[in-house]
């Protein structure tokens, strides 16, 4: 072995500054003279080989590469001189085969490749030169094919590609040039076809689109120029046939559509024109139609439409021209009608609706203009009424309500005036009568309400006017009665109240005016009667009380007024009495009280007024007598005393003043006297 000392590295490899070098089956050679360079290696070991040759000279430059092992092979050349390069690959290997080659001169450019495996086959080609471009691609595989080509130059462009495979076929080509432009589609398989083309061209555009399979087929075409276009669609498979057309031009616009299968049909046309609008639509279906008519020029509108199935009718017709609304529907099955109607002109608006149907009816109609509003309902099944009525008009509201059903009976009224209202109700039902009156009128508000069932009646009355208020209730039921009335005003107030049942009796009054304020109670039960006034007025009082139960009595009086006071009780009961009666003014105090029980009687008086003081007291029983005396004034003193008890007598006399004194007393018992 010899080497050199020095070396660089330069293209992968070794360039030893020696002109030859050699180590156990590799063998490298070099050459340098005057700017040419010259390089070769070689190495071979156990089957393996490979050998790399380089050439430089004036800017010329080629290098040359091999390698082979155990049946796999490649290669690479390449080669640049003054702008112009060139560069081949290759490799094979247990079937595979790969190709590359490109060249590169003068803005020109090409490149092809290749590649090969077990029925596997790919190629591409890519030209480029000037401007113009080409390309094509091939694959082919088990019996599919592929392929794809470009080309292009000054603004054109061409497209175009196939593939095919187990009986699927397609193909897509496309060319554009200066602003034109065309595509065309093609696919296959089983039967099945489609076709797609597009042409373009100054403003004109072209489209068309198939398919076909198993007996379907479909097909649409476009055109557009100068802002005109048409369109047509069709579609058939099976007895189904299907179909659509457009046209547009200038403001003219056109469609048509046509749908038909296994007896049945639709179709739909519009048309446009300069503000003009028209749309019919027809469909037939065992025995069904419908059809629609829309029709619209300068503000007017128009619209029809129909349905028929089986005995069912219907129809609708629209209109509106210049603010005027004019739309009817009717409907009609089995006997059964329906009908709207509705118009609409300058604020007037009308409608109508109508139904009937196995014997039942109903009917609703409505106006209105110029704040004016009129509602009339009626409704009629098997003997049953209702209806109902509204109007108003600035400021007046009318409403109307009646029902009839199986000897019921219902109205009601209501009526609304600048502030006035009037409301009646009225109910019947079996025998049962309810009536309800209302009335509101500048501050005055009335209502009445009456109810009658059975022998029985109730009735409320209210009136309120300015602070003035009335209120009447009435109610009667199997003999029972009650009243009652109440009267408000300014501050007054006035209140009665009766309730009689079964020969009981009640009766309760109040009165409130400016402080003065009265109340009279009154009961009557089974020989019972109690009574009760009250009487109140700027400080004064008066109070009576009397009760009455078999035979009993009881009184009880009172009267209060700037310091007097007066009061008066009796009982009476089975022939015994009592009374006692009080009267108080300024100082002065007044009392007696009697007692009378079974041949007794009591009697007690006290009088007091300035300092002066009056006491009597009386009994007597069985024969038997007792009176006591008392007189105060100003010290003096006076009092006197008497007994009589079955034959005997007591008298006692005391007189009292400024210091003197004087005491008499007699006793008589049996025939005998003793003077003291």
């Amino acid at each position: 072995m010899y080497i050199s000392s020095n070396y660089v590295k330069l293209w992968g490899c070794l360039e030893l500054r020696k002109t030859e070098s050699s180590h156990k089956g590799e063998h490298a050679i070099q050459r340098t003279f005057e700017g040419y360079h010259y390089q070769a290696i070689q190495r071979t070991f156990e089957g393996y080989h490979y050998q790399a040759i380089q050439r430089t000279f004036e800017g010329y430059h080629y290098q040359a590469i091999q390698r082979t092992f155990e049946g796999y092979h490649y290669q690479a050349i390449q080669r640049t001189f003054e702008g112009y390069h060139y560069q081949a690959i290759q490799r094979t290997f247990e079937g595979y085969h790969y190709q590359a080659i490109q060249r590169t001169f003068e803005g020109s450019h090409y490149q092809a490749i290749q590649r090969t495996f077990e029925g596997y086959h790919y190629q591409a080609i890519q030209r480029t030169f000037e401007g113009y471009h080409y390309q094509r691609i091939q694959r082919t595989f088990e019996g599919s094919h592929y392929q794809a080509i470009q080309r292009t130059f000054e603004g054109y462009h061409y497209q175009a590609i196939q593939r095919t495979f187990e009986g699927y076929h397609y193909q897509r080509i496309q060319r554009t040039f200066e602003g034109s432009h065309y595509q065309a589609i093609q696919r296959t398989f089983e039967g099945y076809h489609y076709q797609a083309i597009q042409r373009t061209f100054e403003g004109y555009h072209y489209q068309r689109i198939q398919r076909t399979f198993e007996g379907s087929h479909y097909q649409a075409i476009q055109r557009t120029f100068e802002g005109s276009h048409y369109q047509a669609i069709q579609r058939t498979f099976e007895g189904y046939h299907y179909q659509a057309i457009q046209r547009t031009f200038e403001g003219y616009h056109y469609q048509r559509i046509q749908r038909t299968f296994e007896g049945s049909h639709y179709q739909a046309i519009q048309r446009t024109f300069e503000g003009y609008h028209y749309q019919a639509i027809q469909r037939t279906f065992e025995g069904y139609h419908y059809q629609r008519i829309q029709r619209t020029f300068e503000g007017s509108h128009y619209q029809a439409i129909q349905r028929t199935f089986e005995g069912y009718h219907y129809q609708a017709i629209q209109r509106t021209f210049e603010g005027y609304h004019y739309q009817r529907i009717q409907r009609t099955f089995e006997g059964s009608h329906y009908q709207a109607i509705q118009r609409t002109f300058e604020g007037y608006h009308y409608q109508a609706i109508q139904r009937t149907f196995e014997g039942y009816h109903y009917q609703r109609i409505q106006r209105t203009f110029e704040g004016s509003h009129y509602q009339a309902i009626q409704r009629t099944f098997e003997g049953s009424h209702y209806q109902a009525i509204q109007r108003t008009f600035e400021g007046y509201h009318y409403q109307a309500i009646q029902r009839t059903f199986e000897g019921y009976h219902y109205q009601r009224i209501q009526r609304t005036f600048e502030g006035s209202h009037y409301q009646a109700i009225q109910r019947t039902f079996e025998g049962y009568h309810y009536q309800a009156i209302q009335r509101t009128f500048e501050g005055y508000h009335y209502q009445r309400i009456q109810r009658t069932f059975e022998g029985s009646h109730y009735q409320a009355i209210q009136r309120t006017f300015e602070g003035y208020h009335y209120q009447a209730i009435q109610r009667t039921f199997e003999g029972y009665h009650y009243q009652r009335i109440q009267r408000t005003f300014e501050g007054s107030h006035y209140q009665a109240i009766q309730r009689t049942f079964e020969g009981s009796h009640y009766q309760a009054i109040q009165r409130t005016f400016e402080g003065y304020h009265y109340q009279a109670i009154q009961r009557t039960f089974e020989g019972y009667h109690y009574q009760r006034i009250q009487r109140t007025f700027e400080g004064s009082h008066y109070q009576a009380i009397q009760r009455t139960f078999e035979g009993s009595h009881y009184q009880a009086i009172q009267r209060t007024f700037e310091g007097y006071h007066y009061q008066r009780i009796q009982r009476t009961f089975e022939g015994s009495h009592y009374q006692a009666i009080q009267r108080t003014f300024e100082g002065s105090h007044y009392q007696a009280i009697q007692r009378t029980f079974e041949g007794s009687h009591y009697q007690a008086i006290q009088r007091t007024f300035e300092g002066s003081h009056y006491q009597a007291i009386q009994r007597t029983f069985e024969g038997s007598y007792y009176q006591a005396i008392q007189r105060t004034f100003e010290g003096y003193h006076y009092q006197a005393i008497q007994r009589t008890f079955e034959g005997s007598h007591y008298p006692a006399i005391q007189r009292t003043f400024e210091g003197s004194h004087y005491q008499a007393i007699q006793r008589t018992f049996e025939r005998s006297r003793a003077a003291i």
